[in-house]
């Protein structure tokens, strides 16, 4: 079992439950001693994490179809988005989605009758704690830090806030502190990737936020074959290493817009290295962060 199993498989279903159910059921299957027990509550997590899926999907694409429906959200700083039904335990989720679609910090809240949930996430050098807490005598409750912050108000202040919010980015953030960046850690030779170099980097694991993946930079792979899959949103492609013909699987999550150029003569690759294990077979995957 790795920490990405733990945090990217085990995790989220364990989450799921509270932020649909109650989170009662994810300590309840840790604890249990009884096998029948346990399999019961993880298959329920396994139905509420679907279902969590499910009202993330349908939030994201409410909210790109307002964006990319209007001029004027197009030329915000940060975008403000609600919607009456959208579920308070996925909005961050959506948030953080939309922030890596848009390089824009992204507020998203969820209405109902009573109150207004809101989930804010941020990017690069702007503070969205310091930005709503101009706005925090809007707020019933609030907190968060630079990178994301969480608040309520009463549904019918969701739109002097939202005015009050984007008035205040309009003389607070340029267009200069909204470039989409990327830490590189060191250009990789490609005849240097092995299974002993993940093992090695391995060691300096777990890694995530403030231990990220070590992210490796290449302008000699060539890209002989590609194609997208998961529903046209993935790029999957095989690298070849020129110098030594060996080949690489390579997959690039949510980049299937860069199927077009990965057929240029020479590709920059930004990319970190894993060990991918499918049908009792092990093979080195490239996992491609972004391609110019």
């Amino acid at each position: 079992m790795s920490v990405y199993d733990v945090g990217f498989v085990i995790g989220p279903r364990l989450n799921a439950s509270g932020r649909l159910s109650s989170a009662n059921y994810g300590v309840e299957l840790l604890l249990t001693q009884d096998n029948d027990k346990a399999k019961e509550i993880a298959q329920y997590l396994e139905r509420i994490n679907h279902q969590r899926r499910e009202l993330d999907r349908h939030v994201v694409a409410e909210s790109m179809d307002l964006v990319n429906e209007s001029s004027d959200y197009q030329q915000q700083s940060v975008l403000v988005l609600g919607k009456h039904d959208w579920h308070a335990g996925v909005i961050g989720i959506a948030a953080s989605k939309l922030v890596a679609e848009y390089s824009k910090p992204v507020v998203i809240v969820g209405i109902d009758d009573t109150i207004a949930r809101g989930s804010a996430r941020s990017m690069g050098d702007v503070n969205i704690y310091q930005l709503l807490k101009e706005c925090s005598h809007l707020f019933t409750s609030f907190g968060g830090h630079k990178l994301a912050a969480g608040f309520s108000l009463k549904p019918e202040n969701f739109g002097k806030f939202k005015e009050t919010l984007e008035n205040i980015v309009k003389t607070s953030i340029t267009k200069d502190i909204l470039v989409d960046s990327m830490s590189l850690d060191m250009k990789l030779e490609t005849s240097d990737i092995s299974f002993d170099l993940i093992d090695t980097l391995d060691t300096l694991g777990p890694f995530g936020h403030g231990n990220p993946n070590p992210t490796f930079y290449s302008d000699q792979f060539k890209v002989i074959d590609s194609k997208l899959v998961g529903n046209g949103k993935h790029l999957k492609v095989t690298l070849q290493d020129e110098k030594t013909n060996q080949c690489f699987d390579g997959i690039g999550f949510n980049l299937a817009n860069k199927l077009s150029v990965v057929y240029n003569k020479t590709n920059h690759i930004a990319y970190s290295i894993e060990r991918n294990e499918w049908n009792n077979q092990e093979k080195i995957q490239i996992n491609i962060k972004d391609i110019k």
